[in-house]
């Protein structure tokens, strides 16, 4: 047994002086990359760094990746570049989209997209989802 502890009795405790603070009475540092408090710096380890960037989706630049994911990201970023949609319309609610969404080529470059409340079919024309509208409460949908 090197760990040099042991088991001690509730007689041997001292509770009169409450719980002990930090080091030495400071706060503790908080953790991440690049913090510093006070001119004081606390460096993470290669570990700690990698489970900080796994939790906060930090993702690596794209000189960093090996070549085949490298490309894939690029082809990526050049497909969600633009946004082609402007406003989804679901039931009586209008909303502005905000990011790129990967809907089908024949759908992707309307400028509003109606999908239905009740089955969440999306549809590119007015006049299609009034019919399918129709159809729903009829009980038709198929």
């Amino acid at each position: 047994n090197r760990r040099m502890d042991e088991w001690i009795q509730l007689s041997r405790i001292d509770l009169s002086r409450g719980p002990a603070s930090g080091r030495s009475g400071r706060e503790a540092l908080p953790l991440t990359p690049d913090s510093s408090a006070e001119g004081l710096e606390r460096k993470m380890t290669r570990r700690q760094k990698q489970r900080h960037d796994e939790i906060n989706h930090v993702q690596k630049p794209i000189e960093e990746m090996d070549p085949t994911t490298a490309a894939l990201e690029r082809e990526h970023e050049a497909l969600t570049k633009v946004k082609y949609i402007d406003m989804i319309q679901i039931g009586k609610y209008e909303i502005d989209a905000w990011y790129f969404s990967p809907f089908p080529d024949e759908y992707g470059k309307q400028r509003r997209l109606f999908i239905c409340e009740y089955c969440l079919k999306y549809m590119k024309l007015e006049k299609t989802y009034q019919r399918h509208l129709s159809a729903a409460w009829r009980g038709d949908l198929s």
